[in-house]
């Protein structure tokens, strides 16, 4: 399975994880201009933006690690779009990383972060 096929199997792990635990989902793969988002989900009032991270090993870093400052104004800005292209002005919104650790094809394991990061308006914080 090369690094492609691992994160599309990731995904698909995490929508199902997300589905199990009572969220409807929206969208995957959401795409526009600024980039995109692997999942949109909702449970109740909230909008999640989900940002799935597949790993087999953990040498360099933990998965959310990857999701640095640069990669949370992008997924602001793609999330804002999303928002209005979709008039959900009157919902709640998230940001989620769903890490999937999967060192062996038959066994993974998932560690769900959710507030991972969040927004104001346009201003981020961790």
């Amino acid at each position: 399975m090369n690094n492609r096929q691992l994160g599309e199997y990731g995904e698909t792990i995490a929508k199902h994880y997300l589905i199990g635990k009572g969220y409807k989902i929206l969208t995957q793969n959401f795409r526009c201009s600024y980039g995109e988002i692997d999942i949109i989900a909702q449970k109740d009032d909230n909008i999640v933006f989900v940002e799935v991270k597949t790993r087999r090993t953990l040498s360099y870093g933990t998965p959310a690690e990857a999701v640095d400052r640069k990669k949370q104004m992008r997924y602001g800005k793609i999330a804002s779009l999303y928002i209005k292209y979709n008039r959900l002005f009157e919902n709640s919104y998230r940001f989620d990383i769903i890490e999937v650790y999967m060192p062996s094809q038959d066994l993974h394991t998932i560690n769900h972060i959710e507030n991972a990061f969040g927004f104001t308006g346009t201003h981020f914080f961790m």
